[in-house]
């Protein structure tokens, strides 16, 4: 059994007690001084977010990548990532490579995780999770999805 390496996991009872949680957590609202400085931070922006979009299409397998990932790819100037997967790729294995994204110009970001029954199909939300470099906030549902209840706080 896998479990998530950052130093804390985090539970809430459902996405409202997710946001709450966020509260105290703002993400930053990064102001540009020039259009050099928004030009080089929506370069970070689209990196990161195509590594974690790469890492999730690659817990795909053999599953086409377009059934199973999606991220909008706009991005805001709030130091956060957010990509929407399938319930049937998600993996403590995949959290993890998603975690280690957070790392070097990136450890001060979020990655906003959605994850959906059949999201090919517009299945409902299965669960929601907000992973830093040193924190995971993961809904219940994910929680026991993952087998993480023993590494829960």
């Amino acid at each position: 059994m896998s479990t998530l390496r950052v130093p804390q996991v985090l539970v809430v009872r459902s996405v409202t007690h997710l946001e709450i949680e966020l509260l105290k957590r703002p993400s930053p609202f990064i102001e540009f001084h020039n259009e050099a400085a928004e030009k080089a931070y929506e370069k970070l922006d689209h990196q990161l977010a195509l590594r974690v979009y790469t890492v999730a299409g690659a817990a795909c397998g053999e599953l086409n990548p377009e059934d199973f990932v999606f991220t909008s790819w706009d991005w805001s100037p709030n130091e956060s990532c957010a990509i929407t997967i399938d319930r049937k790729i998600l993996s403590a294995e995949l959290v993890n490579a998603m975690l280690a994204s957070l790392v070097d110009v990136y450890a001060s970001w979020r990655i906003h995780l959605n994850v959906h029954e059949n999201l090919a199909g517009g299945g409902t939300e299965f669960g929601a999770a907000c992973l830093f470099q040193d924190l995971a906030i993961i809904e219940q549902t994910l929680c026991h999805s993952l087998n993480l209840d023993a590494q829960a706080q």
